[in-house]
């Protein structure tokens, strides 16, 4: 299970089609975070096609040159 503390509520952390998952559950119960994160998983699977709508992460030199170089 992927499941850790922080602060005083859960996370998980889990990988689905090369795409990493992080998420708050916002839950300070372990076992409903865990449901919650099963919830999550489950929909993921249900529906295939929305996880390959997010776009990669820019290279640290492409958002430096973009946003920061004027």
């Amino acid at each position: 299970m992927s499941l850790y503390k922080r602060g005083g509520v859960w996370c998980y952390d889990f990988q689905t089609k090369d795409v990493r998952i992080r998420e708050s559950t916002g839950l300070p119960s372990r076992s409903s975070a865990a449901r919650e994160e099963a919830l999550r998983k489950a929909e993921l699977i249900q529906n295939p096609g929305r996880e390959e709508s997010w776009e990669p992460a820019p290279k640290f030199e492409e958002f430096a040159l973009k946003d920061f170089a004027a």
